[in-house]
């Protein structure tokens, strides 16, 4: 588990809150993902194709939980590509009842003055002001879902086509790929891995 330091700018009172209110959502979900996350994880290891980059939960002690898995795809015609499977409960400062997030998706993270990145989710749900009970029950109901996308995601090997996205954007709601470059800002677009990096990453 990770845990990242609290940002100075934000009161203690407003980092004590947002973690307390955060606290027992991640002790009520983080043993309802794991479960499908070990299931994931050996299907990874039998597939050489990925290699598992991070994995488990994330608490990073003030408004931000996150329980999941993400694996970079090695044979790829662009690198830095992951696709990711998990849950973020998220409380703000102010905020007495966190939103959730359930995804699947396939990522290349944007890294200024050296790559451009992307998203584009297979999967997606987000609901806002659960209270605890409710929180349970949606990931209980939607996690056998997610989990069967990720296993899709991972057989096909790649981003899925523009009629793929098509439907998942009607029929699973998902928010419409995204590209992100330093100089063309971002932009709603599948994206072409095969020239991706010529077209939107920064000349050596």
């Amino acid at each position: 588990m990770a845990t990242m330091e609290a940002p100075a700018s934000m009161p203690s009172e407003a980092r004590e809150d947002s973690h307390n209110y955060v606290a027992p959502y991640r002790d009520a979900i983080f043993p309802l993902i794991i479960p499908a996350v070990d299931r994931i994880r050996q299907v990874l290891q039998a597939d050489k194709r990925y290699r598992e980059r991070s994995g488990g939960e994330i608490d990073n002690g003030l408004h931000l939980f996150v329980a999941g898995l993400s694996a970079e795809k090695l044979d790829f015609p662009l690198n830095h590509v992951n696709v990711s499977f998990g849950c973020v409960v998220v409380c703000m400062p102010g905020s007495v009842k966190p939103s959730l997030r359930m995804s699947v998706g396939w990522f290349r993270t944007f890294f200024q003055n050296h790559h451009a990145g992307f998203s584009v989710y297979e999967s997606w749900l987000h609901c806002s002001q659960l209270t605890l009970a409710e929180a349970i029950q949606t990931v209980t109901e939607h996690l056998p879902v997610c989990e069967t996308r990720m296993r899709e995601a991972l057989r096909r090997g790649t981003l899925p086509g523009r009629f793929t996205h098509w439907v998942h954007r009607i029929t699973r709601r998902v928010p419409p790929a995204s590209i992100g470059s330093l100089d063309r800002g971002r932009i709603n677009r599948l994206p072409n891995v095969g020239t991706f990096a010529r077209t939107y990453d920064p000349a050596p």
